[in-house]
């Protein structure tokens, strides 16, 4: 047995010991289950439905544990205050992740960064038809020209309140598509182009020549003639040197550079024609390093143009570089090594992912003031602790959904297989003066910044401080509400339990749970699901409500309002009085049906009396005893509520008279089997006399009538108890399908329950008017019988609808209409003479 059954058993187990004029208030509070004791706390794991007394697992944890205060994660990072000392991060845009690992590295050079801080709009040709030129010594300036927004971009980067910034307005000058991934070595290429071009306009030296200082460097295509030893160059500039990763799997930065370096064989058909000697000879042709930039930057060639598909695919060969490289042995001009070629490693750029037309890009950048590295991750800017940062399995990828561990490298080198890009730096014998101004410029904007960006950086720090203020005043205001609310939850919580129900009140659970669980849609107090059909509180109802304080009850009225209000004065006598009776009278049944059915088990004797009665009456009998309480008390509550609202006696009286006439009490009193009333000696001259065929006729169509009328179990109610084996002229019926012979004792039992019931002992005759009619019914089927054949053997065309008369043929003057519905009754008559829907 279930917990809700047991429960309501518990409830209800007095009614069979108790008279309904015996009931207590002690046993309406075990009706109710009020006498179930309070839970102890901790006990209940989830709440006990079955115990108005229990509150617990409602959805109180929440307040009766400590406010958790957390801090919510904006949804722009760039609403995030940056931790001073901290780089700045730069909003990914969709796809330009690429884009931002490249501003990152040149941002962190700071002979780049100061050329860009210098650069004047007046030598910019793009500035020529800027209005707010005007506005520049006012600081209203709006640069229209990619430098202009670099130069903000970088300001905001170095010196803004927030802990990333928003590159839109540069990249929007570039004309990119953020939408979609770009080759991030051929936007580096053109970027340093641009900025060549527009940089060489400036008349600072430092400015215009940055590009070229920094970056660019120089080398040759030599080819020399086997037999004579001729050389012959071409020199060519470069940005950055492409090298390749071959075929292996396992390469090292010397073996690509090697590899970049080697001399190719021109033989046979590649010939070189050799103008010393006039003539097509054996050559070898290479590259020669003349001189490298301050700035090395080596790309490594990982996306290639894969001919069996068409398209470019990812080489994931892992390559071993070292912190620091000594280029004097690459490097040679007619001849002569050149010395102070020593490199250290101050930026490694990688892509993450197995395809060239997707994956993310990341920046790992050597600070040049303090040497820490750092891990660029668009707005995500993390310190790396010296110089154990992960590139070779799959970066940024958690370590425990990788099993295998990264390349094995040498003491002072690393290896990566989606290192793509590598920047290394020139040491210098003294440490530049650059970097001893770039650690100046950190605390003073004024010293490197042109005033029109002081002033935009400055309005932009103002009003993003501003805009964190309030949003700190908010988050403290919110913070007070919710520790108000706490408390007060807490404190309600704590004095929600009722410790007398003279003090205590019903509310319903679900409204609790929603209340407890901070339902911000949470709507009046709604009591109206627990009421009885007397507007009281439903004892069925255990279920579905709580008994909590009165002095709560006041508070969350007053706050929530709702009704109507339910405390123990709404507890129903009138419901548990009716569940008594009716448990009783459903014990007392039980024992009948239990009786008869034994009875009927006995063999009824000649000269035994019995008597008739309707088998479905037999079959719903206790249903219509059930029934018919149900309807006795729920008119006697509408007598009761009609009573209070009467203002006369003779009122009152009239409507306490209703209940008597209930559907159970008939107007055709009935004795052995005799009908009373005018109708039925009407019936009876009508049946004296021989009827003709119309009256005849009619008669029978009430027949049908009577047998086509409803007999479910529902409908016995309707007609009721013992009529189902009445006949049309409210007699016994002469069909013996729907009647049965029962014991006098059974009768005698059902007769308790039923005395108005009409009334057949065994002796009692069917009605001779249905017997009549059967008999006659026969005759007129046989009769129909001939006549149909007769009708068919006449009318064969029309029957089997052959040699219709063409109406306008000639010798057919006279031709008859008739009815489609009519020939086709009259063919169904033919068909099934016997039937008597066709009759």
């Amino acid at each position: 047995m279930s917990k809700m059954d047991q429960a309501s058993k518990e409830a209800w187990q007095w009614v069979d010991s108790t008279e309904a004029q015996a009931i207590t208030i002690d046993h309406m509070h075990t009706s109710y289950r009020l006498k179930v004791p309070k839970c102890k706390p901790g006990k209940c794991k989830k709440n006990c439905r079955v115990n108005p007394r229990c509150l617990a697992g409602l959805g109180e944890k929440a307040w009766l544990e400590e406010l958790k205060v957390t801090d919510e994660e904006p949804e722009d990072p760039c609403d995030v205050v940056r931790t001073e000392g901290n780089f700045v991060g730069l909003t990914n845009l969709g796809a330009t992740c690429y884009i931002n690992s490249l501003l990152q590295l040149w941002f962190h050079n700071p002979i780049f960064r100061k050329a860009i801080y210098s650069w004047v709009p007046f030598f910019d040709p793009s500035e020529k038809g800027n209005r707010t030129l005007d506005l520049l010594e006012k600081g209203g300036f709006i640069p229209s020209s990619p430098v202009g927004k670099l130069q903000l971009l970088f300001a905001l980067m170095q010196f803004s309140k927030r802990s990333c910034v928003n590159p839109t307005l540069l990249i929007a000058s570039l004309g990119i598509d953020t939408t979609t991934q770009q080759d991030a070595q051929e936007f580096s290429k053109l970027f340093l182009n641009l900025l060549e071009e527009k940089l060489s306009l400036q008349t600072d030296p430092e400015v215009s020549t940055m590009v070229p200082n920094q970056f660019r460097g120089e080398y040759e295509y030599v080819t020399r003639c086997s037999k004579c030893q001729k050389e012959s160059s071409s020199p060519s500039a470069f940005y950055e040197l492409d090298l390749s990763l071959g075929s292996k799997s396992d390469v090292t930065l010397d073996e690509c550079l090697a590899e970049f370096l080697h001399e190719e064989k021109l033989e046979g058909t590649d010939q070189y024609f050799c103008e010393n000697c006039s003539s097509k000879q054996n050559a070898t042709r290479s590259i020669r390093l003349r001189h490298l930039p301050a700035m090395l930057n080596i790309q490594l060639l990982r996306f290639v143009f894969d001919r069996k598909t068409g398209l470019k695919k990812k080489v994931s060969s892992t390559v071993h570089f070292p912190f620091s490289i000594d280029m004097s042995n690459y490097v040679k001009t007619q001849g002569v090594v050149q010395s102070n070629q020593n490199y250290e490693l101050s930026a490694v750029l990688i892509h993450r992912g197995p395809s060239a037309y997707s994956g993310h890009y990341i920046a790992h950048i050597k600070d040049p003031i303090s040497g820490t590295w750092y891990k660029f991750n668009d707005e995500v800017v993390q310190k790396i602790e010296g110089t154990n940062f992960k590139l070779g399995i799959e970066e940024d990828l958690e370590d425990s959904k990788k099993s295998r561990t990264g390349p094995k490298v040498g003491k002072g080198s690393h290896g990566s297989s989606n290192a793509y890009m590598l920047v290394y730096s020139r040491r210098d014998a003294a440490k530049p003066e650059s970097h001893v101004a770039s650690s100046n410029e950190l605390s003073d904007p004024s010293a490197v910044l042109p005033p029109w960006v002081q002033t935009t950086l400055f309005n932009e720090n103002e009003n993003f401080e501003k805009w964190n203020r309030d949003k700190i005043s908010r988050k403290d205001e919110s913070l007070k509400k919710s520790r108000e609310k706490h408390s007060k939850m807490k404190r309600q919580y704590g004095n929600l339990p009722c410790d007398s129900l003279d003090k205590g009140e019903f509310i319903p659970t679900q409204w609790l749970m929603s209340w407890l669980g901070n339902d911000e849609k949470l709507g009046p107090i709604d009591n109206s699901i627990l009421l009885c059909e007397h507007g009281k509180l439903n004892p069925e109802k255990f279920r579905e409500y709580k008994l909590v304080s009165s002095s709560v009850a006041d508070e969350l009225y007053k706050e929530y309002s709702g009704g109507k209000r339910l405390d123990e004065t709404s507890l129903c006598w009138e419901c548990v009085t009716t569940k008594c009776l009716t448990s009783q009278l459903r014990s007392q049944l039980d024992h009948e049906s239990k009786l008869i059915t034994n009875l009927m088990k006995n063999k009824i004797e000649p000269g035994q009396p019995s008597f008739w009665i309707g088998k479905e009456s037999l079959r719903s009998w206790k249903k219509m005893v059930l029934d018919r309480r149900i309807i006795s008390e729920r008119e006697s509550v509408k007598v009761r509520t009609v009573s209070e609202k009467a203002t006369t006696t003779n009122q009152c009286e009239n409507h306490c008279e209703a209940p008597s006439k209930s559907k159970y009490k008939f107007e055709r009193k009935r004795s052995n089997g005799q009908c009373n009333g005018a109708g039925s000696l009407e019936l009876e001259k009508y049946f004296d006399r021989q009827p003709d065929r119309s009256e005849w006729q009619a008669e029978f169509e009430k027949t049908l009538e009577w047998e086509n009328r409803p007999s479910s179990s529902s409908s016995i109610g309707e007609i009721g108890f013992n009529e189902d084996l009445l006949c049309p002229h409210d007699k016994l019926t002469a069909d013996e399908g729907p009647r049965r012979l029962i014991h006098a004792a059974v009768w005698e039992i059902l007769h308790r329950h039923f005395p108005e019931a009409v009334e057949f002992s065994s002796s009692e005759s069917p009605c001779e008017k249905c017997i009549r009619m059967v008999e006659q019914e026969g005759q007129t089927k046989e009769s129909n019988k001939q006549l149909a054949m007769q009708q068919k053997a006449v009318l064969q065309d029309l029957f089997r609808c052959k040699n219709r008369p063409d109406p306008f043929a000639e010798g057919n003057s006279e031709i008859y209409v008739i009815a489609k519905e009519v020939i086709d009754k009259w063919r169904a008559f033919v068909r099934f003479p016997r039937d008597r829907l066709n009759i």
